[in-house]
């Protein structure tokens, strides 16, 4: 048992959590894949009788329970043709249990099977010893499920604030582009009006002497009114070639500084969607880096708690006390798988309006 003390707080304390942005986890090692595999079965394996899945039957020696074993794990070994991971496993925990004398009278007790094993001193002192080492297992596993759940609870906040952010960016980069769109569609229409020529406005001139009705008049200006109330007025023939000429140039450079402007908020309508379209993809960056890093945290956590249970218990193997943390840490894992699906569905609707938004671009040529 933990006594009170420097130890029960050295058991007791929680490594600090990996860093974002670093290198992914190596490979687990097979025994961990193992274990892994093992916890992904679920509570309901453990109702299955030993037996059963052996094929022997309660009174079977173990030169029997042996053959069974070395014929079944040839079978479902994860390297064999056809084999199953999870299948090889069940049949290497029953061996284990049914191979060792305690064990097996454990389970024979469970089952309702009365023999002698029960009766064995060993038993009891083998009873006598898990009854101390479950209590204290599942207290600290209810530590190692409390400090769990708060590293996903930072990683959930971590992961609403990056969506939140790609949705943002989303948001600007579409306003962005459609203002982009809007400004170079005014820039083409003042430059083909730019472009009509001189002839247009010298022709309109000559048809309206008196101020130009319809659009080309609306473009003319106070100086251009003025001249041409000057001129009239003044009796010196409005209709002469050297005022029609001043109208003409003056339309000209009217409807030129008109395009020079349109242009120019083109241009910067430009630039603002290209940077939206650049902070776009640094956040999409961001939470494309980040989907998964939960459930490889919890993995690893797993992976080390195991290591340490496995090094403080080793009187009988780790059948022994591995039902009672994988009842409690199996969680751990489903929990932050089924995080890491909600994160890829979340993540698939970002890319799929940042893919819209860079083909808007692309089909007008902004990138």
């Amino acid at each position: 048992m933990l006594q009170a003390g420097s130890n029960s707080r050295r058991w007791a304390r929680s490594p600090a959590a990996p860093a974002r942005g670093g290198a992914p986890p190596a490979p687990a090692p097979r025994r961990a894949r193992a274990r892994r595999a093992a916890a992904e079965r679920g509570p309901q394996a453990r109702a299955v009788s030993h037996y059963e899945v052996l094929g022997v039957p309660p009174d079977a020696p173990l030169e029997e329970i042996k053959a069974r074993y070395r014929k079944l794990a040839k079978q479902t070994h994860p390297d064999a043709s056809g084999g199953e991971e999870q299948l090889f496993l069940a049949v290497r925990r029953a061996y284990e249990h049914l191979s060792n004398e305690l064990l097996r009278a454990e389970h024979d007790q469970q089952l309702g099977i009365n023999n002698a094993r029960g009766g064995d001193p060993r038993f009891a002192r083998f009873n006598r010893w898990r009854s101390e080492v479950v209590p204290e297992l599942r207290a600290q596993l209810q530590i190692w499920t409390a400090e769990m759940a708060e590293i996903a609870r930072s990683e959930a906040a971590a992961w609403r604030a990056l969506v939140a952010r790609a949705l943002e960016a989303a948001a600007a980069a579409e306003a962005a582009v459609d203002a982009w769109a809007a400004a170079g569609g005014a820039a083409a229409a003042a430059a083909a009006v730019a472009g009509a020529g001189i002839a247009r406005f010298a022709e309109a001139a000559e048809g309206d002497e008196s101020g130009s009705s319809g659009d080309d008049g609306a473009d003319l200006d106070d100086w251009g009114a003025g001249n041409r109330g000057s001129s009239s007025s003044g009796g010196g023939g409005g209709g002469s070639e050297w005022e029609q000429e001043r109208r003409v140039q003056h339309r000209a450079r009217h409807r030129r500084r008109r395009e020079a402007a349109a242009r120019s908020e083109a241009e910067r309508s430009a630039e603002a969607a290209r940077a939206a379209l650049g902070e776009l993809g640094t956040a999409l960056s961001e939470a494309q880096a980040a989907v998964g890093w939960g459930q490889a945290c919890a993995q690893r956590q797993y992976d080390k708690r195991i290591e340490q249970v496995a090094a403080r218990y080793r009187a009988y193997g780790e059948v022994v006390w591995f039902d009672v943390f994988e009842e409690e840490a199996a969680p751990w894992l489903s929990e932050a798988t089924a995080a890491l699906e909600r994160q890829r569905g979340e993540l698939a609707g970002l890319e799929a309006r940042a893919a819209a938004v860079l083909a808007a671009a692309e089909g007008g040529a902004l990138i």
